[in-house]
Parts: structure tokens; sequence; C-alpha cells
């Protein structure tokens, strides 16, 4: 089994990006165990551009609210598990 730790990188990437890596976590690895942290879609239009001018790295993605199964699906991939801050 192969456990992946993808903590602090989902946001600053493009969407894109996240679905390739997600694409290449289903085909590489049979047993994976993936977890991952990433901010409400809303989250990163609304604090973005501020984060961005104070940390200097723009957020790219978020995610939808409840859009974490039909990522990981259209991905190869299957939510096992998934923890909301916020219900």
């Amino acid at each position: 089994r192969t456990v992946f730790i993808w903590e602090g990188v989902f946001y600053y990437l493009p969407a894109e990006a996240v679905d390739a890596t997600l694409r290449r976590i289903a085909t590489s690895c049979s047993d994976a165990v993936l977890g991952f942290d990433c901010f409400a879609d809303w989250m990163v239009a609304v604090s973005g551009p501020l984060l961005a001018r104070v940390y200097g790295e723009p957020l790219l993605t978020g995610m939808p609210r409840g859009g974490e199964e039909a990522l990981l699906a259209r991905n190869g991939l299957v939510a096992d598990d998934v923890t909301r801050p916020f219900r």
C-alpha cells in the first residue's frame, strides 16, 4: 500500500494540475491511500487576492461544497472518508 500525504499543495495548483496529479496517483498505484487538504472555492475567491499580496503566492483552486467525491471519481479514485470542518 502506498500512502500519499498531499498537504499544503492543492490550492496553489491550477485545477488541471490537480486533476493530472490525481489521475497519476490512480493509474500508478492500485492500492493507494491519499490524504489532502483544500480550501472551499468561496474562500479562494474571497481570500485568494489578499493572501497572494501577503504571502506572494496566489490560491488557484478551491473545492466546491461537497465536491470531493466528484473530484476523486472523475480522476479514477474513490472517497473512503471525507472530513469537513463545517457541516
